[in-house]
């Protein structure tokens, strides 16, 4: 019987090994983030080359048309619109640089959503967050959080993005505790991990901030009668369009790298079986959410019932038949394009079962991993009641 460090060892080899041709860090990967990066610079260049040829072109109308002669007032409307688009150059670049290297256009704390569960006080998660982040050479995340929306992901955060410091959150479904093994939640903590030991998040940080950026100033030129005729509006479309789309097969790769690492360490069929399964429980609670608020009364059956109970209670885990079935329909219904942020599902399964079959420990209910699930149920309980959708009530006796 091997110790879980040696395991660790030879999980690590292994996903090595096997996932040494299509790298995290290969030499492609690293020129296209770089190219991102570099459309970043080019479009803050774009913006000051025009700015500094609107300045010359203003010190040109002063020297040679000032003071004005015969028809004066257009010399000042055209000296007016170089100034309105000057300082719409300008705006839109500070916006960008501010955007890029700060929080200060931050619009979701991803990272800030649920309640922090502290290392003293949950030790049994953070050694199982610990041992799947050795195996896939991540660091260890610096907080872990349970939120009631049923998803995980992992979150770097920068306070100022040109640094090396950085704060790494890894953020857990409750509705993938309530129903998930401890080996199936380390298949997605590893996947999730991944995107960190990949350096997946470290770019992520820039294209996130440059397209929010972008994004803001979009909005702001909508509410602007001189929308149409704005060029630094235009500009701001296009290439917020532009980015988008080239940004998007990056981000496609690292989903499916980060499946790799994950199907590597944990077996490839288990590895697909437990996103398939991810995606069906995702869909069975948002179900069972709308069900839950629509009822009035809500079925008790004790004094402190919540959605999360009503969803364990309630879930359907697929047999291997209804897995087959499932899989074949996302097949038809989903169509993959290269041009996709992210792989389909029937995508990301072919890529996990190119690996070999892996020895699990025996199953254990991933909520045991909280001692005091219950009370984590009713916190996140009453965060859910404060942001309560406003679905149509269906009156039961």
């Amino acid at each position: 019987m091997l110790s879980a460090a040696e395991n660790a060892r030879i999980g690590r080899v292994a996903a090595a090994r096997v996932l040494k041709p299509s790298a995290p860090g290969s030499i492609w990967v690293t020129i296209y983030g770089l190219a991102l990066l570099g459309l970043i610079v080019i479009y803050c260049t774009i913006l000051t080359t025009a700015i500094f040829s609107l300045l010359q072109l203003q010190g040109n109308l002063v020297r040679n048309l000032w003071p004005p002669q015969g028809l004066w007032f257009i010399r000042v409307n055209v000296a007016a619109v170089l100034v309105f688009l000057m300082t719409r150059l300008a705006t839109h670049l500070w916006r960008c640089i501010a955007g890029v290297v700060t929080q200060k256009y931050d619009s979701a704390p991803e990272a800030e959503v649920g309640i922090p569960l502290p290392a003293d006080e949950y030790p049994a998660i953070y050694a199982a967050v610990a041992e799947v982040g050795n195996q896939v050479m991540s660091p260890t995340p610096d907080e872990i959080r349970v939120t009631y929306r049923p998803e995980c992901y992992a979150v770097e955060q920068r306070s100022f993005s040109i640094m090396g410091d950085r704060r790494l959150v890894l953020v857990i479904g409750l509705p993938q505790l309530e129903v998930l093994t401890q080996n199936e939640l380390k298949v997605i903590i590893a996947h999730e991990l991944a995107h960190f030991g990949g350096g997946d998040t470290r770019l992520g940080v820039f294209v996130f901030r440059f397209l929010e950026a972008l994004r803001q100033a979009r909005e702001e030129s909508a509410e602007s009668g001189w929308r149409w005729i704005d060029p630094v509006a235009w500009l701001s479309w296009v290439y917020f369009h532009l980015y988008l789309v080239l940004s998007a097969p990056i981000r496609k790769h690292q989903e499916l790298r980060a499946d790799s690492w994950s199907a590597a360490i944990n077996g490839g069929d288990f590895a697909a079986r437990t996103l398939l399964k991810d995606w069906l429980l995702s869909r069975q609670f948002a179900e069972t959410l709308a069900q839950f608020f629509r009822t009035v009364p809500r079925k008790r059956t004790d004094g402190n019932q919540t959605v999360f109970h009503e969803f364990a209670r309630e879930f359907q885990d697929l047999t291997p038949e209804g897995g087959d079935y499932l899989e074949r329909r996302l097949s038809q219904e989903e169509t993959s394009s290269f041009w996709d942020s992210h792989p389909t599902i029937p995508e990301r399964m072919q890529n996990m079962r190119r690996f070999d079959a892996r020895d699990l420990p025996e199953s254990i209910p991933a909520y045991f991993l909280l001692p005091d699930f219950d009370r984590i149920e009713t916190r996140l309980q009453q965060q859910l009641d404060a942001k309560q959708p406003a679905f149509p009530p269906t009156y039961e006796d």
